[in-house]
């Protein structure tokens, strides 16, 4: 019984997976998923800078007022049409779950680095966005997740 469980963990997380790789390589504006191996592993990809001199930055810093007016639910297109810029780095996070609260699943976070040093990280499931989080300058995180470990 044990081991038949264990396989269909298994067979869920691989479809999972499988699932959140197809949608990334669909999109091309978002750099190539990874596979997501079984082990909670998180994977960061970055476009990278060209040589030479340092780019400067020209765009208006997203500030946490924006990132509350988001609604919970709109896709990654939508926040980056809405703020007209795409996001800085990508990775994909795997949660196994808290056992009677959450199921096992992959977050695929979106970061935007402010030029005045605040940082923007959208979390999203199944390509809908799930986590909101915003980072000020005193490294303070504004956060929209709570703590079901706590609620043990």
């Amino acid at each position: 019984m044990v081991v038949r469980n264990a396989l269909i963990v298994i067979l869920s997380l691989t479809c999972v997976t499988l699932i959140v790789a197809l949608l990334n390589k669909g999109s091309d504006t978002k750099p190539p998923a990874e596979s997501l191996p079984a082990s909670p592993v998180t994977t960061v990809t970055a476009s990278p800078l060209p040589e030479g001199e340092p780019i400067e930055e020209t765009r208006e810093p997203i500030r946490e007022e924006m990132v509350d007016t988001l609604y919970l639910g709109q896709s990654y297109e939508n926040v980056e049409a809405l703020w007209g810029v795409s996001s800085d780095e990508q990775e994909s996070e795997y949660q196994r779950g808290i056992e009677g609260y959450t199921s096992p699943h992959s977050i695929v976070w979106h970061t935007w680095n402010n030029p005045d040093d605040t940082r923007v990280r959208l979390g999203f499931i199944n390509g809908k966005l799930e986590r909101k989080e915003f980072y000020r300058l005193d490294g303070h995180k504004i956060s929209n997740e709570i703590d079901l470990e706590q609620l043990k």
